[in-house]
């Protein structure tokens, strides 16, 4: 049995120890994968706070142009939508400006955010309508980079060889004009001339030649798009090493290197982005299924979101291929968690039953000593209750009939006058009737221990049963100047009818016995929901909280006089509680010491089912 939970215990710290260490960049990349809304949230922040300047009054036209444009550059990678809605407001601007410099530029922006979204018949209206004799210094190289853009993503969205040569011609134009820095004043130390030579030169000549100057210029940018980019081309460097001379001790270097760009597209909340479908598409090389459809599918959801025509085409050729492969991998994965369930399970039942074979005996003396204990609780609990009654009978019944017979005696010695005897003939009537009170409760006691709570429900009017009751007692109250009051109205509610009868007796006569001279009870009830609650009143004694504490506990009553020494065990209220409970209601009390007691029980107006 201990070799056996020895071996399982063995096993698990071999699976626990032979756990991969996590990549810190591939955490880093789940946790900005988290954050993803939080950026998103950030981005259109700071899109709501340039929106508000727009809100400002007395703005001039070229005031509202840089808005725009501010907001044109926020979208163009994030909604392209907006981006042409924003554009197309400051095209209108220009034109009211009549401002060529401006007519330009909205042109050059509308053709690159047309040609992300696949308008290519608009792209190319605009650029062909643009004279380049009218260009800006700054404008040309942005001229000449929108037509790389169009004819790349007119190629990509048409499958046609010719369009990519044509795309090549105007990234060569755009070469040449940043050569010649000395006519376009242009620095040729620029982030976007250096970045373009080292991507020319990774087609050109041998791919790992610029390593090193693309390490450099990511040194360089901590944050930001060109982060992103210059990141992207890196893992773009090594994953051609696998792909194109399978050296696949690359793999690693290109996954992380797209994992850095994915991780400042999403910081950025850049949507058109390369670097998601690249991650998956390294994954997927590497047989890593689960996370390529997770990429793939981020990178899909990017490209929607930011409705970007090229890049949707793209990963829609990858995302089928690759969430067919998942979904394969996911039911042979199912067949082989079934399995291993199944075995586990197997392992355990085997488990559990020399677990409830070894434990066997000792639950059965457990049980055994349980049973025990509580049987000596039981009885201990018994003989309490047992001395307790001997000491009831033997004091509470004792002594009025010791003063009943010394009564009997004076009176037949004739040694008492009229007076006298009336006064004892009083005081014996009352101790009389506590003890016949006292006498019927502990019968009833002893019949519900030997027989059991069985109450006989039936429907009656509580006004005309407890005024019965508190008629009877008038005289008692009557003897010690009590004004008894019995408000109780007229209510139907269905319990048994002797228990009603018990419990306002008892609590009736308890008010009598601890209120004074001069005292009143009052009986009240009132409706609550399906409950009929009836309340019993003095202007007594009260109670301490001691004595509070010890109420509707047999093993815990005691002695305690009235305000004429009447005897009291408490018995009555124990009696009233198990009345009233098996008749399906509560009883409770107030009591404050000095100033008297209420207690109050319900019971139900309608029979429960």
């Amino acid at each position: 049995m201990f070799k056996f939970l020895s071996y399982i215990l063995l096993l698990l710290f071999c699976v626990t120890s032979c756990a991969k260490q996590v990549d810190p960049i591939m955490m880093r990349l789940d946790q900005v994968i988290k954050n993803k809304a939080l950026y998103v949230a950030i981005k259109e922040q700071r899109i709501d706070e340039i929106k508000q300047k727009l809100a400002s009054e007395n703005l001039s036209l070229s005031q509202k142009y840089d808005i725009n444009h501010q907001l044109y550059r926020e979208y163009v990678k994030f909604s392209t939508d907006s981006a042409i809605v924003y554009m197309l407001k400051n095209r209108d601007i220009a034109f009211q400006l009549n401002d060529l410099d401006k007519i330009n530029e909205t042109a050059i922006c509308l053709a690159l955010v047309y040609s992300k979204v696949g308008l290519f018949i608009e792209t190319n209206e605009l650029l062909h309508e643009i004279d380049k004799n009218t260009l800006s210094k700054s404008q040309i190289s942005a001229y000449f980079e929108t037509f790389v853009e169009f004819y790349s993503h007119y190629g990509q969205n048409n499958r046609v060889g010719t369009l990519y040569a044509l795309s090549g011609q105007y990234r060569d134009s755009l070469l040449l004009q940043y050569r010649d820095s000395i006519l376009f004043a242009m620095d040729t130390l620029s982030f976007s001339y250096r970045i373009e030579i080292i991507s020319r030169k990774m087609l050109s000549i041998h791919n790992l030649d610029q390593e090193q100057n693309l390490k450099n210029l990511l040194k360089e940018v901590d944050q930001g798009p060109d982060r992103a980019y210059v990141a992207w081309l890196l893992g773009y460097m090594y994953h051609r090493e696998v792909f194109e001379f399978n050296r696949k001790e690359y793999g690693e270097k290109s996954k992380m290197y797209y994992a850095i760009s994915v991780i400042s597209d999403i910081e950025n909340s850049i949507r058109d982005n390369a670097s998601m479908q690249s991650l998956a598409l390294v994954f997927f090389d590497q047989g890593e299924i689960t996370l390529a459809n997770r990429f793939i599918y981020y990178a899909f959801e990017d490209a929607l979101a930011c409705n970007i025509n090229y890049r949707i085409m793209d990963v829609s050729t990858n995302y089928p291929i690759i969430n067919a492969l998942f979904q394969q991998q996911e039911k042979k994965q199912m067949r082989r968690l079934y399995w291993s369930l199944l075995g586990i399970s197997l392992l355990l039942m085997v488990l559990l039953i020399s677990i409830v074979l070894f434990f066997r005996q000792n639950r059965k003396l457990s049980s055994i000593s349980r049973a025990l204990s509580s049987a000596n609780k039981e009885l201990k609990e018994l003989n309490f209750v047992k001395d307790k009654l001997f000491s009831v009978v033997a004091h509470d019944l004792r002594s009025p009939i010791v003063a009943l017979m010394t009564l009997l005696k004076l009176v037949n010695a004739n040694k008492m006058n009229t007076e006298k005897q009336a006064q004892l003939l009083k005081d014996v009537s009352i101790r009389v009737g506590n003890t016949f009170g006292l006498l019927d409760n502990l019968l009833r006691w002893a019949k519900s221990q030997m027989q059991g709570m069985s109450p006989s429900p039936k429907y009656f009017d509580v006004q005309e049963q407890s005024q019965a009751v508190t008629d009877t007692l008038q005289s008692f109250a009557g003897a010690k100047m009590i004004t008894l009051n019995n408000h109780i109205e007229k209510h139907q509610v269905f319990a048994d009818h002797d228990m009603f009868t018990v419990v306002i007796r008892n609590l009736t006569t308890n008010a009598i016995k601890y209120t004074s001279a001069n005292g009143t009870i009052t009986l009240e009830s009132e409706r609550s929901d399906n409950m009929l609650v009836i309340s019993v009143k003095d202007t007594g004694t009260g109670m301490t909280q001691e004595v509070q504490n010890k109420l509707f506990k047999l093993s815990e009553t005691h002695s305690q006089s009235g305000t004429e020494n009447e005897t009291g065990t408490g018995l009555g209220l124990v009696l009233c509680a198990d009345f009233v409970k098996a008749n399906g209601g509560n009883i409770w009390f107030t009591s404050k010491k000095g100033e008297g007691s209420t207690f109050f029980f319900s019971l139900p107006v309608k029979e429960v089912k």
